[in-house]
């Protein structure tokens, strides 16, 4: 079970399950990452642990953020935040055309 809790004003990932499906839930996140180019195991393992743990995080992340990470040069930020986004743009783009936009529309017909 995941849930989310408030450390030192940001929020993090905790895992309430027994350790076993700790290691599993890391290592899908870290499968994931390793989807981009020059992310590896070590890199994506450190990638999860700062809590960048989805490629839509990685899309999202400030540049200076991702360069405190032992291994991620300028160079390497930039190009797996270009990967991210331009996945992130295709899977926008994927979507059916008759997707809304994210509201919900309650029993009565009115949106929320």
């Amino acid at each position: 079970m995941v849930a989310y809790a408030v450390c030192a004003g940001r929020i993090v990932k905790t895992y309430r399950a027994g350790r076993k499906s700790v290691e599993d839930a890391m290592k899908k996140e870290m499968r994931e990452l390793q989807q981009l180019k020059g992310i590896g195991k070590v890199l994506s393992q450190r990638l999860v642990e700062a809590s960048y743990s989805t490629i839509a995080r990685v899309a999202a992340a400030e540049e200076h953020g991702l360069k405190r990470i032992p291994g991620m040069n300028p160079q390497k930020v930039r190009s797996i935040v270009t990967q991210a986004r331009e996945m992130t743009s295709a899977t926008e783009k994927s979507r059916p055309k008759n997707w809304k936009d994210g509201s919900s529309v309650q029993m009565d017909g009115t949106r929320f």
